[in-house]
């Protein structure tokens, strides 16, 4: 009786993938698109991938808006280090499957940094929320420099995670509109919620 792989529900797939060596992943992205999605992202799919801080930042340079978002990895275990090195590659293989060709990759200090135009932010996220399901954020940390609609984008990202510690930094000191970040903090309702010091500012 032949069984085909592609029509196997996610949950039967992980119960696969638990069996199956690394050589024999590397052969099922020859299968088929999906069987390479598999293979590609198999770490994030079927493993609780903890990820310690998730931190974005954006700037203006050259009449475009660069968003930043940081991955940071603090747990030095056997667990980490599968966990940073299959997110390293979930991040560039979701870069090149949506043939993003403006973009900054960088590591440092545990952390993986991805810099993209805001115009592609929201097609990145799609794409990697349904992958990162079982990705467990301990932090998250939103800075000063991100507008409203960029807000949005990162709340929807982690939308139904449990994230039980947040930050809000204004640094360096802005009088800005936190109407947004309120209500993150009210849609995510973590334990501890950090404010840095600044002015703050809240429209009528």
């Amino acid at each position: 009786m032949t069984i085909n792989i592609n029509s196997l529900p996610l949950s039967a797939l992980g119960f696969i993938h638990g069996f199956t060596e690394k050589s024999s992943l590397l052969r099922l992205r020859e299968v088929s698109k999906s069987m390479q999605k598999l293979a590609d992202f198999s770490h994030q799919l079927f493993q609780n991938t903890l990820v310690s801080n998730l931190e974005f930042n954006a700037r203006d340079e050259e009449n475009k808006t660069w968003i930043t978002f940081r991955y940071l990895f603090r747990n030095p275990s056997t667990s980490y280090y599968r966990d940073y090195f299959a997110s390293k590659t979930c991040l560039k293989c979701a870069i090149e499957k949506l043939n993003i060709t403006e973009y900054r990759f960088d590591e440092f200090r545990n952390s993986h940094i991805v810099t993209l135009k805001s115009t592609e932010l929201e097609e990145f996220f799609e794409y990697l929320k349904p992958i990162t399901q079982k990705t467990k954020i301990q932090k998250l940390y939103l800075s000063n420099s991100l507008k409203p609609n960029t807000i949005d984008m990162c709340s929807s990202f982690v939308e139904g995670k449990i994230i039980p510690n947040m930050m809000i930094d204004n640094r360096p000191p802005q009088k800005i509109d936190f109407t947004r970040y309120l209500q993150v903090i009210e849609e995510l309702q973590p334990q501890y919620v950090e404010f840095s010091t600044g002015p703050f500012s809240k429209s009528e």
